[in-house]
């Protein structure tokens, strides 16, 4: 069951944590990595040709960002943000945020245990990296999510998300 504010709550939840996390760590933890950013200002109008450049092994960073092609800003300069890898800390005074599922044989098999259990919960979709335990990019979560609102609440949130903002809601 799940309860909010002491209440038990019998709406649908979309969970997006880590889903170890979820089950109490019932059949051990599972690990992750996690990402070290930073941002840099640079005096040029763009600096690559896209938002999200992925990186591959031989360098030391992950992926470079550009938001400006996802947030339409027009100005001479441009901000990007390199994002490093690190490993997942969960407790202590370097702790920091799991973001990366380690996909291992024996992480899976682990992984596979909260999957069944997540069964007995019918009212909760488990979505998302940590969720799912995938590393999937991320405008295919959004499309993900956006897909299964529209299945679980019966409604476009695109659509309603317009009319909210067109009213100035």
């Amino acid at each position: 069951s799940i309860y909010y504010e002491e209440e038990l709550f019998e709406g649908h939840l979309i969970f997006t944590g880590k889903i170890d996390e979820f089950f109490n760590y019932e059949y051990g933890h599972l690990p992750y990595r996690s990402s070290t950013f930073l941002n840099e200002n640079i005096n040029r109008n763009f600096f690559q040709n896209n938002a999200v450049i992925y990186r591959d092994e031989k360098y030391h960073f992950r992926k470079i960002t550009e938001y400006k092609y996802i947030t339409g800003q027009r100005n001479l300069n441009t901000c990007i943000q390199f994002e490093y890898p690190e490993n997942y800390v969960e407790e202590g005074k370097n702790e920091n945020v799991a973001l990366y599922p380690i996909r291992t044989e024996n992480n899976i098999k682990l992984y596979d245990k909260y999957f069944e259990e997540s069964h007995e919960f019918p009212n909760i979709t488990f979505m998302g990296r940590l969720a799912t335990y995938e590393n999937h990019p991320m405008d295919m979560i959004v499309k993900n999510v956006l897909k299964s609102v529209k299945e679980i609440w019966k409604c476009d949130f695109m659509s309603t998300l317009k009319t909210l903002v067109k009213n100035n809601l």
